[in-house]
């Protein structure tokens, strides 16, 4: 297969082969994961690294387009569970995707940190924005500290769902990661009503 076949191939088939060489995009943590799972889809398929490169810089992109990188995460008994990350790709989310939570409803969510130091959830804070189809993504809640119960507007019509952004912290985003490097956010909806 030759540099310009591949080029036509574009970054949904990039896609296709890593899924049909056995693995998992929707698995990857991190953009850095994603890398990693789609250089192993050019060797399965033959496909030479060079004429690659391009195909997964773009299907990287898409897949955080579409809000799939690194995943949406589904709720348990109404409860989300998300591994929060540090991706230098990223401008400031920090978690998968969840919800959507109910259009044209305000929320009363609850934020709770798991794997942090004690003294670390004392200071740190970090809003809920939209992930907007071809649009910039726009906060849906204010700051929030740990155990906070705060309101996070329902999605507009382009929202394909939240994540966790803005990651607020003395030192700066790198050195809350570096120093609670298995951070979690557990969101827990408590209360819901028509806006």
């Amino acid at each position: 297969m030759n540099a310009k076949s591949v080029k036509r191939i574009g970054s949904a088939a990039v896609l296709a082969l890593s899924v049909g060489a056995g693995m998992s995009p929707a698995h990857a943590n991190s953009v850095d994961d994603l890398s990693k799972l789609l250089s192993q889809a050019c060797p399965a398929a033959k496909i030479p690294a060079d004429a690659c490169k391009g195909a997964m810089g773009d299907a990287i992109k898409m897949f955080i387009r579409m809000g799939t990188a690194p995943g949406k995460v589904l709720p348990k008994d109404g409860v989300w569970e998300m591994p929060l990350f540090l991706d230098p790709g990223q401008k400031s989310r920090v978690s998968s995707n969840f919800g959507p939570l109910t259009r044209g409803y305000g929320h009363r969510v609850q934020f709770n940190f798991v794997n942090v130091r004690p003294d670390d959830l004392a200071v740190v804070r970090a809003t809920v924005l939209a992930d907007k189809q071809m649009r910039n993504d726009q906060p849906r809640s204010p700051a929030f500290a740990n155990g906070e119960t705060v309101e996070v507007l329902g999605g507009g019509k382009h929202d394909r769902g939240f994540y966790i952004a803005r990651i607020e912290y003395p030192a700066g985003r790198a050195a809350f990661f570096l120093r609670n490097p298995n951070a979690m956010v557990i969101v827990r909806p408590v209360q819901s009503w028509k806006n």
